[in-house]
């Protein structure tokens, strides 16, 4: 197999790849706000209980009503921003997560962290939140905040298709040389 050969198939292969994964970025991003554009109706909802991923992220679950049909929906936020801080003082921390204007939930965290009495001084049990929903589909909603920005899973896909792209002519300049 000749150079300019191997160069083809280098960059047919690994440059297809990045570019798979691009279009799969661009792909989500337009579903994404595709969905949130038709979550135009909102509705008052209330906060129920709360869900935990065990990485520091705590999330409020809202129900709401919709033409007599109750609905669920977990606030979600764009990122979660987990700050450690471990002292003969400082052993234990119960307070004083935040969402930032980013819409980040930012929590501090120590050897022992409760989450949950961190989230009910967030949200309590039975405050409100605004949810916004698809009038045609009123299962699918967001709580509180429709996402503006593109979420860290488009960023990924986008970031690492295009890497993989030009590595690919980095690695057929490499093979030439």
């Amino acid at each position: 197999m000749s150079d300019g050969q191997t160069i083809l198939l280098e960059i047919s292969l690994v440059g297809g790849v990045g570019l798979l994964l691009t279009i799969a970025g661009i792909l989500i991003r337009i579903f994404e706000k595709k969905k949130s554009r038709k979550c135009s109706a909102s509705v008052v909802g209330h906060v129920i209980d709360y869900k935990y991923n065990g990485n520091g992220g705590v999330f409020p679950v809202v129900s709401y009503e919709v033409d007599g049909n109750t609905y669920t929906v977990i606030r979600r936020f764009r990122g979660i921003i987990t700050k450690t801080k471990i002292t003969s003082t400082q052993f234990h921390q119960d307070s004083g997560a935040y969402v930032n204007r980013n819409d980040y939930l930012v929590v501090p965290m120590s050897a022992i962290t409760n989450f949950r009495k961190m989230a009910e001084e967030l949200w309590p049990i039975g405050s409100e939140m605004v949810v916004y929903y698809n009038s045609d589909s009123p299962k699918c909603a967001y709580a509180e905040k429709l996402p503006s920005a593109m979420s860290l899973v488009s960023i990924m896909f986008i970031g690492m298709g295009i890497f993989t792209i030009l590595l690919s002519f980095f690695v057929a300049f490499l093979i030439t040389l």
